[in-house]
């Protein structure tokens, strides 16, 4: 009997857990937006750019699927300009911000290929920035 009651206190656990965690992913807004960089900016490969975001203020923490509970930190990475929110990211970037800082320096790799893409915060889900180039 006793494992009964175990196997039945484990399932609803585990139910609830994952009910929880859905209805944060299904949220019909997002948690925190990417501000910059802005729609059509140009960034250059070498340069330092600031990518700047603002936590909504309807927010709960932890932020499921976006950074990890208990230190809300997460990836920054580049995104494909089509990309929706679970999509991977073409190149990961970092894998330790602050998402409680609000911004973020990037140094723009030589190696980044020139051309469209949105920067995405998030390790399961993200968010992106508005299209941005980078150019030589």
């Amino acid at each position: 009997m006793a494992s009964f009651k175990t196997t039945a206190f484990i399932f609803i656990y585990v139910f609830n857990l994952f009910a929880f965690a859905t209805a944060y992913l299904n949220e019909a807004a997002p948690p925190f937006t990417i501000l910059t960089p802005k729609s059509g900016q140009s960034v250059k490969r070498g340069s330092n750019v600031t990518v700047t975001w603002r936590i909504e203020p309807y927010t709960r923490w932890p932020i499921y699927g976006y950074a990890a509970a208990k230190s809300a930190r997460t990836i920054a990475g580049l995104l494909d300009i089509n990309a929706r929110g679970t999509d991977p990211y073409v190149r990961e970037v970092d894998h330790n911000v602050p998402l409680t800082e609000g911004n973020y320096s990037w140094v723009v790799g030589d190696d980044v290929m020139p051309g469209e893409y949105r920067f995405g915060l998030g390790f399961y889900r993200h968010e992106a920035s508005p299209i941005f180039t980078v150019v030589e």
